[in-house]
């Protein structure tokens, strides 16, 4: 996902307000961990959260797409981005806080995966170190038969880019099509968004699986992202 669109992806999200929603996920760090030091954000995409939370932590990102990273260490040129998989990377050190937000965790699509990124991001956790996750919707909450559009216009590009919803056993499928115009002509592109539809109870599973206890708050750190967020604290070994 986002290999064709990977410039324009900020522009759809220019709305966002990232200042505040760090706040509002540091104000869940500081209940949980708040002598808290260092920080990985795993899916960090191009770099929005740590270029609040570098302000506040020794901050660090890692995204499965390159293109994603250039934006990133662009918006953040003192912060160190790992190209890798949630699910197998392997970075040699340790966090006091590992983030995967923006339902980025959905992009594993099976259960089986999820389990196995949030066990490699709890291997990179000191002990006592706090897991946060955001979810993607659960399968209850799926929605199907919408069509959607969202445009994005500067001065210099008009972007549009338009889905409709569909699922397939516990997986949300978007079918995209996008358009990008400039003075120079009118690009089409398509890709397809598959996201992973996990319970709550495949959740908490796979945080014990993983060394971690394991909760859930009913936090939004945007307006209307009600998705909450998974905690998990890396048990600490005597």
């Amino acid at each position: 996902m986002f290999e064709k669109t990977a410039a324009y992806y900020d522009k759809f999200y220019n709305f966002l307000d990232y200042k505040t929603a760090t706040e509002n996920l540091r104000s869940v760090i500081d209940s949980h961990h708040g002598s808290a030091g260092s920080l990985l954000d795993v899916a960090c995409g191009t770099g929005h959260y740590l270029e609040y939370l570098k302000k506040y932590y020794q901050g660090s990102g890692l995204d499965v797409l390159g293109d994603l990273l250039e934006q990133a260490r662009i918006r953040c040129p003192e912060v160190p981005f790992y190209l890798g998989d949630m699910t197998n990377f392997d970075l040699g050190k340790k966090f006091d806080i590992i983030t995967c937000l923006f339902c980025s965790i959905g992009y594993v699509q099976t259960v089986e995966k999820m389990a196995m990124a949030i066990r490699k991001m709890s291997s990179h956790l000191n002990s006592g170190g706090l897991l946060i996750v955001e979810p993607w919707i659960s399968p209850e909450q799926c929605w199907t038969g919408r069509v959607t559009c969202d445009v994005a216009e500067e001065a210099d590009i008009k972007v549009v880019r338009m889905y409709t919803h569909k699922r397939e056993d516990a997986m949300s499928i978007y079918d995209i099509h996008t358009l990008v115009g400039t003075s120079e002509g009118v690009e089409h592109f398509t890709e397809t968004e598959k996201m992973g539809l996990f319970t709550q109870q495949e959740y908490l599973l796979a945080f014990h699986a993983a060394g971690l206890t394991a909760s859930f708050v009913d936090v939004e750190l945007f307006p209307g992202h009600k998705y909450g967020l998974y905690l998990g604290k890396k048990i600490q070994v005597a």
